[in-house]
């Protein structure tokens, strides 16, 4: 057996594998020794100067070629799947060249042939208005609203939320509050307003972000998310269909035009599901006996007609590939009214069996399954 001195077994550590052998290393032959370390400023400025030559080849080059619109058979597939907007031409394997060819002003719909086929996305850098699809019910008070937000809540990837006092509508006053000087696209170059110009429709994910915001995910669902083999929020948020239950809407301090181009605007892959209720007598009754004490069945008919021509002129606007028009004495009677609005929206082999009752006697819940257990696919 070879022996060595220490400071050879010490130093043949570090060569191992030349010393395989278990021979002795030479004292006087520092190859096996650690390099020198690189400057670090060195490396930094290389790297810098690395990014900055990538950064110039892709807005020569990747920025310039044109976005590919979807064809119908590379897009069609994208609710039933809930494919990621971002990766919608997976399925065909061509998200790479998705990405290769992006545009970073364009107007593709990742919907075009589903959810909201005649949507208007005007996409930017800042924001792509029609990537989150949104289901809205608009109602008056004391019309079911609340019995519709439980029973379209059981539809899967569905998550609606309740009341949230007009928020919409006070969202609406971040972009109007700004006035001409903010319109799209101007730009003002100097002065004490100076500001590069707003790409077309970048606001509307301010607005998006309010629903996100009041509406987010349960807690558990959050603390698992973007974890390696979990969904990232941006999957999760494509997978899934937002909105709320809103009787309030028609309170603002707006037109049914205003609101509609509103929310033509800041949610354009959106449906409505527009509600009222026929008697108006009982509902003015039932108002009065919940929340309108100090006014009067007059009063409360007055404005409940009002409610009823502003929720009609607004559905009309927005047209009915995207706007539902239901009345509670019909519905109520006849579940299978709400099941013509499941088909209306997508679904398949997906039936309501039955009617859940929500603010029974004021505010009483109803937990019951109005599937019966049956899976709804989209």
């Amino acid at each position: 057996m070879i022996s060595c001195s220490k400071d050879q077994e010490e130093r043949s550590l570090i060569a191992l594998e030349d010393a395989r052998s278990g021979g002795c290393i030479n004292l006087d032959d520092e190859s096996f020794l650690p390099k020198k370390k690189m400057n670090h400023t060195v490396v930094i400025r290389y790297m810098l100067t690395l990014s900055l030559l990538l950064n110039f080849y892709l807005m020569g080059h990747t920025f310039t070629k044109p976005f590919p619109d979807f064809s119908v058979d590379q897009s069609a597939d994208i609710v039933s799947s809930s494919i990621l907007p971002s990766s919608i031409l997976s399925a065909n394997n061509e998200t790479e060249t998705l990405f290769k060819d992006f545009e970073p002003f364009n107007t593709t719909n990742p919907y075009k042939t589903s959810w909201c086929p005649k949507a208007t996305c005007h996409n930017s850098p800042l924001c792509q208005p029609c990537n989150q699809r949104f289901l809205f019910v608009l109602s008056t008070g004391r019309a079911g609203s609340t019995t519709l937000l439980s029973m379209f809540n059981a539809l899967p990837n569905v998550r609606l939320s309740g009341e949230n006092m007009n928020e919409l509508y006070v969202a609406s006053k971040l972009e109007s509050n700004l006035g001409p000087r903010w319109e799209e696209e101007k730009i003002i170059r100097d002065g004490a307003f100076l500001h590069n110009p707003i790409p077309t429709q970048s606001m509307a994910c301010l607005a998006q972000h309010v629903m996100h915001s009041i509406n987010p995910p349960p807690h558990d669902f959050l603390l698992k998310l973007n974890k390696p083999g979990k969904l990232t929020l941006e999957e999760h948020r494509a997978a899934t269909i937002i909105g709320a239950k809103m009787i309030r809407v028609q309170y603002g301090d707006w037109s049914a035009e205003e609101a509609a181009e509103y929310f033509e605007q800041h949610f354009p892959c959106a449906k409505y599901i527009v509600n009222m209720r026929k008697d108006i007598e009982a509902q003015a009754t039932s108002i009065q006996k919940l929340w309108g004490k100090k006014q009067t069945i007059d009063k409360i008919k007055q404005n409940t007609h009002k409610s009823n021509e502003f929720l009609t002129k607004f559905a009309n606007i927005i047209g009915s590939d995207k706007a539902f028009l239901l009345n509670m004495e019909e519905w109520i009677n006849d579940v299978s009214l709400l099941n013509d609005v499941l088909s209306w929206m997508g679904y398949e082999d997906c039936e309501f069996k039955s009617l859940l009752h929500q603010n029974k006697d004021g505010y009483k819940q109803d937990f019951s399954d109005p599937f019966d257990g049956e899976v709804c696919n989209i």
